[in-house]
């Protein structure tokens, strides 16, 4: 086997390779963990996915899992804190459902922002050019029909365009 096939992919982050070891050779993973007489459980599992492998440490070792979760968790609280990272701060959404999520007030565009005013003046052009009055923009069923389109636009009203 070549060294370049040795060494490739990501570095082995997940801290469940302090219980496996990797085989290149037969692309194969073996389990280190010891039990309470100090034999190696020895179980080999073929590739190197860490899912799999922390599953077998669920089911066939429970303390080592416990240890493994534990410092799992400190590692990516560890790597939010570094980082600064926003996803260790709560959410708009909370403990919301996605559809929740999805269902909450649109945000529109800036009246001052470039797509809305693009939108705008392209709105206005079409009104021009089809001769259509300007107070169809008033209309319930053209209002529904302009957000279906573009949630984010929001539509002027008839004073606006005139």
């Amino acid at each position: 086997m070549s060294l370049s096939k040795i060494f490739a992919g990501r570095k082995k982050e997940c801290e469940v390779w302090k219980y496996f070891e990797h085989i290149a050779s037969n692309n194969t993973s073996k389990c280190l963990v010891e039990d309470d007489k100090g034999k190696e459980c020895g179980a080999v599992m073929s590739g190197k996915n860490p899912s799999n492998l922390k599953k077998h440490i669920q089911s066939h070792h429970a303390a080592a899992f416990r240890e493994l979760a534990a410092s799992e968790e400190s590692r990516v609280a560890g790597k939010r804190k570094a980082s600064g990272d926003d996803a260790a701060k709560p959410t708009k959404c909370g403990n919301q459902t996605i559809g929740q999520c999805l269902a909450r007030k649109v945000v529109f565009w800036e009246s001052t922002s470039q797509e809305h005013v693009r939108r705008q003046e392209d709105l206005v052009s079409a009104i021009v050019d089809t001769g259509y009055p300007t107070t169809m923009v008033n209309n319930a069923k053209i209002r529904a029909f302009c957000s279906s389109l573009d949630p984010k636009f929001k539509l002027p009203g008839r004073t606006c365009i005139t």
